[in-house]
């Protein structure tokens, strides 16, 4: 979902994505959705970024190394809606607030409440006109509807420079991201892409039949949207999710 509502305003990157028409025993007709992930490459410096934005994540948590975190994730099911579709979105969660009062003793006795996730993210200092820009305009907007479609109130942002040293820290609400864009000259609407994203499961929803294959696939060059069929017998979801 994060690819199909950012989809307004990209003009640059194609995505494509397994969809199956299922029958499930207690959602009924469902569409499930598995973004293809083609495999590229990184620049040594996109390395660098990941790396130093994986050990900000460390920093701020128990983690006690990068690799723990690479290897260890807690994820969480949301339920939610998008005009009149329901929306079970799974989602990879940061941390969590530790001055909650429902924080837990151990992970095992956790009953993590949705209104103390945190999302953690970095940036370059924007320390330039053209860098506060692309991070309004760009960055905010990608962070809002991700945070946003996992229900994430609260992001965190440490900026960096360019010897990955950080700066200086900033909190945002979720809720307040197109707001502070909007003022800060960020030319994105939070209602076209929830507007797109209803459109496209909508034409999901009346191309597909019931246990076929398709994919959904974005091209940039003609900034439109196609859906095929396809015979290959690859399951876009688990299969312990139908008999769940």
């Amino acid at each position: 979902m994060n690819k199909i509502l950012n989809t307004p305003y990209n003009r640059n990157s194609p995505w494509k994505i397994g969809a199956q028409r299922l029958s499930h025993p207690f959602f009924g007709h469902c569409i499930c959705l598995h973004v293809i992930h083609k495999e590229e490459s990184q620049t040594v410096q996109q390395q660098q970024w990941s790396y130093w934005g994986r050990k900000f994540e460390q920093l701020c948590t128990h983690i006690t190394s990068v690799k723990e975190g690479l290897d260890n994730e807690y994820c969480t099911i949301t339920l939610s809606k998008l005009g009149n579709f329901r929306l079970l979105i799974a989602a990879e969660i940061d941390c969590y607030r530790t001055d909650s009062e429902a924080f837990p003793a151990s992970i095992q006795q956790a009953k993590f409440l949705p209104k103390d996730f945190v999302e953690l993210k970095t940036n370059r200092v924007l320390d330039d006109n053209k860098r506060a820009a692309s991070f309004y305009r760009y960055k905010l907007r990608s962070v809002w509807v991700q945070s946003m479609l996992a229900g994430v109130p609260t992001i965190i942002f440490g900026f960096r420079d360019d010897s990955g040293l950080l700066k200086n820290l900033k909190t945002y609400e979720t809720a307040k991201l197109p707001a502070i864009s909007q003022e800060n000259g960020g030319n994105w609407d939070p209602s076209c892409c929830i507007r797109f994203g209803h459109h496209v499961l909508d034409l999901i929803f009346k191309s597909v039949q019931d246990n076929q294959n398709y994919y959904v696939e974005y091209t940039p060059q003609q900034h439109s949207v196609h859906i095929t069929e396809t015979n290959e017998q690859t399951n876009f979801v688990e299969i312990s999710f139908l008999d769940s």
